[in-house]
């Protein structure tokens, strides 16, 4: 059986493609119109198939179709221009597994090959360095190969502080972590530090530097991660500025992350324009997630893997609606947003599947109880005919007294609804 399929009307792009392809490992064909494309879908059942949206006269989605009404069971990964999110919702709903956004690195489509046709039901080893950064997008591969290059520069004296800034919700933390496990100093110390909470020990002017003392000394050769280093308040931030100056900052590299922007805060005269220049010497910046949609699925997917193994719950499967459901929301709240919602799912799946109704986002309306539970018209008009005909007893009229219509009004009710004056 062919592995792969690649149709693609770009001939010199749909032959990289799969000779990169083969050279990992899987045999792959290609065609570069619909009509050929499809005779070797037939003829040869490949376990994937890499589709291109546009291809001359036809169009993607409509060779998505045929193929899922040949196979159901096709893996079928749309290709679009860069921004077609729509164009990729509408693939998800006709049934097709991913996409890509071109051009994709080769790297990227050899990555998917990958996941979508190796072995996913088999344990994945848990992930360390750059490999924590989840994402198959073209800001993902920028962002671990950032990574590697700072994390590089921590083996000297006195290394550069860096700081992770990004949105809420982008756990910048692991983006750490992966940072510090790239770097010189993944076996030493590694020491973290909430700074929203205020250091231990500081009390007035002589305690201002000794709690961060301290903190320095635990992480001596290795790495101290202050998290959200916005957010400490003058007194905190002189305190820090006097331990980082000191001797025992020489052998400690500081890594700090952001929510808010450090330069835009010392400009306003709230963050201390010497200690920005201390934390703030390499500099990654997390994109949100609605600007990396690629992202979404791959994330997803390994979340709902993680989320399954620690619960002891069946691996469930995402339906072709709820890929869609996920690609359409904005996901303000980020990769946090996106696990929150799917751990919900998870837990709440009945079965090996997570349909678009089984992810509820928090900026839906909740279903209030009494409203899910309310019957139809139908329902209504039949129980209120029964309830006026038991309380007279079958007395025609005075039932349709209590009920406010005819005699003949109540007649013409009952013979519809099937009923008689008393109950059976």
């Amino acid at each position: 059986m062919t592995q792969l399929l690649v149709i693609d009307d770009d001939e010199v792009l749909a032959r990289s493609i799969a000779s990169f392809l083969e050279r990992r490992g899987f045999p792959c064909h290609r065609a570069f119109d619909a009509r050929s494309g499809m005779m070797l879908f037939e003829r040869e059942r490949p376990a994937l198939t890499i589709v291109d949206y546009k291809l001359g006269p036809d169009h993607g989605l409509d060779v998505l179709r045929q193929m899922r009404e040949r196979n159901p069971e096709a893996q079928v990964v749309i290709m679009t221009g860069h921004g077609d999110i729509g164009v990729a919702v509408e693939a998800m709903k006709c049934g097709a597994r991913d996409f890509l956004t071109k051009p994709a690195p080769l790297k990227t489509i050899a990555t998917l090959a990958a996941e979508l046709v190796g072995n996913q039901s088999s344990v994945v080893a848990k992930p360390k360095g750059v490999q924590r950064v989840l994402g198959r997008s073209g800001a993902a591969i920028e962002l671990r190969q950032s990574i590697k290059k700072l994390a590089a520069a921590a083996g000297v004296h006195r290394p550069p502080g860096v700081l992770i800034g990004g949105e809420e919700g982008l756990v910048k933390a692991k983006v750490a972590t992966a940072l510090c496990e790239e770097s010189p100093r993944r076996k030493a110390a590694f020491v973290t530090f909430d700074c929203a909470a205020p250091p231990s020990g500081a009390d007035g002017a002589a305690g201002e530097t000794a709690p961060w003392i301290r903190l320095l000394k635990k992480a001596q050769g290795g790495t101290l991660l202050l998290k959200e280093v916005s957010t400490l308040d003058a007194t905190a931030q002189a305190g820090l500025l006097g331990a980082l100056q000191s001797e025992l900052a020489d052998d400690v590299w500081i890594v700090s992350t952001a929510s808010r922007s450090l330069a835009a805060l010392s400009q306003s005269g709230r963050f201390s324009a010497d200690l920005l220049y201390r934390v703030q010497v390499g500099w990654i910046e997390v994109p949100p997630l609605r600007d990396r949609s690629e992202d979404i699925l791959p994330i997803a997917e390994t979340l709902v893997r993680r989320i399954a193994q620690k619960h002891r719950r069946p691996r469930p499967r995402f339906t072709p609606k709820a890929r869609a459901k996920l690609l359409s929301h904005p996901w303000p709240g980020n990769v946090r947003e996106l696990q929150n919602c799917l751990k919900r799912a998870v837990l709440g799946a009945k079965d090996a599947r997570i349909d678009a109704g089984s992810i509820h986002l928090l900026t839906e309306e909740p279903a209030r109880g009494f409203e899910a539970k309310l019957p139809d018209l139908q329902q209504l008009e039949r129980t209120a005919l029964q309830t006026a005909l038991d309380r007279t007893k079958g007395n025609v009229c005075k039932a349709a007294g209590l009920l406010g219509i005819t005699r003949d009004t109540l007649r013409y009710r009952m013979a519809k609804f099937g009923l008689s004056r008393r109950r059976r």
